[in-house]
């Protein structure tokens, strides 16, 4: 996509374009007295932009003015220019990054004489980029990308590294985002850390207490930062159970640590790795016993640490298990 011409010209040869284009009516160079109408702006937009050069990350000009974004919100993007000499009407309007399509109707501004105008372009999807062109009626033209904030961040999974007190988040991709953040936040939500990733994934260090945390995707226009909308959960580091388990003749005894804010432990097991693990118990304290289990057998272990809310009950990760055989 950088630096290749674009095919918008061969499109409008197919629809039908070429006798309009070749009369000079609406040519580019037939603009002088101004747009007519959006629909003789567009078939001149796409001619104009089939001659130039993608541009990204650079400044476009309009011979000696800025064309470039300077806002944005999911369903829209605010474009500015500087003032052309000469010129009395001003046609922009935007094609669809990945495809070349022309989106929506292109619009015809009048020349204020103010020093800069600008235009907010609405109806669109939330974390796109786009092509956005401006044509002048005394034929001066430029292209740039132009983006939309992402939306929420979908697909969070995370798990849980007792040993390591630590959380690995991840998400699905948001297209075009420049990065993303991830807040640690106390279960009565005030803000105690925040971190960056320029990835769709995070290992944070998490203390053994239940916290909120929040993600979201951002993205940078004209040197601002914009966030997209942000996404909850809350949830615990897993207990770390301790090595030293006790046994008597059909069960054993284990411990693990607290984990703040935690209203319960549910405590699973199954005897292999990748079983079925059944729920033996919930305890409030930090030991349970086991019982009903077989000498020579070996047992794999999980406990879930619960914090009830009101009506909501929310849980750790169930990753973390430990294992051992039965030897009483």
């Amino acid at each position: 996509m950088n630096k290749t011409k674009r095919n918008l010209w061969k499109k409008w040869l197919t629809a039908g374009t070429i006798a309009v284009l070749l009369t000079g009516i609406w040519s580019v160079t037939a603009q002088a007295s101004g747009f007519r109408d959006s629909s003789s702006a567009e078939v001149a937009l796409n001619a104009a932009v089939s001659g130039m050069e993608t541009v990204e990350n650079e400044a476009a000009l309009l011979g000696a003015s800025a064309f470039k974004q300077t806002a944005g919100t999911t369903t829209s993007v605010t474009v500015t220019w500087d003032q052309v000499d000469g010129a009395n009407q001003y046609a922009i309007g935007l094609f669809d990054y990945a495809t070349q399509e022309t989106v929506g109707t292109p619009k015809v501004i009048n020349a204020t004489g103010a020093a800069t105008q600008s235009l907010k372009i609405s109806s669109l999807k939330a974390g796109k980029k786009y092509i956005a062109a401006i044509l002048t009626d005394n034929d001066k033209s430029a292209q740039i990308i132009v983006k939309t904030i992402p939306g929420k961040i979908t697909g969070l999974k995370y798990t849980s590294n007792p040993a390591k007190k630590t959380m690995k988040f991840a998400w699905n991709s948001v297209e075009y985002a420049d990065g993303y953040k991830l807040y640690r936040y106390t279960t009565s939500g005030s803000l105690s850390k925040q971190y960056s990733s320029t990835t769709n994934y995070k290992t944070i260090s998490v203390p053994n207490s239940f916290f909120q945390f929040g993600y979201r995707a951002y993205t940078k226009i004209n040197g601002k930062t914009y966030y997209g909308a942000m996404k909850k959960i809350c949830t615990a580091n897993q207990p770390k159970i301790n090595n030293t388990v006790t046994q008597m003749a059909g069960s054993s005894t284990i411990s693990w640590n607290k984990i703040s804010g935690a209203t319960s432990y549910t405590i699973s097991r199954s005897t292999t790795l990748n079983g079925t693990y059944k729920k033996v118990g919930t305890v409030t304290g930090t030991k349970a016993k086991i019982t009903g289990l077989t000498y020579g057998k070996t047992y794999y272990i999980c406990v879930t640490a619960n914090r009830k809310s009101g009506s909501k009950t929310y849980k750790s990760p169930n990753n973390y298990v430990v294992y051992f055989r039965q030897t009483r």
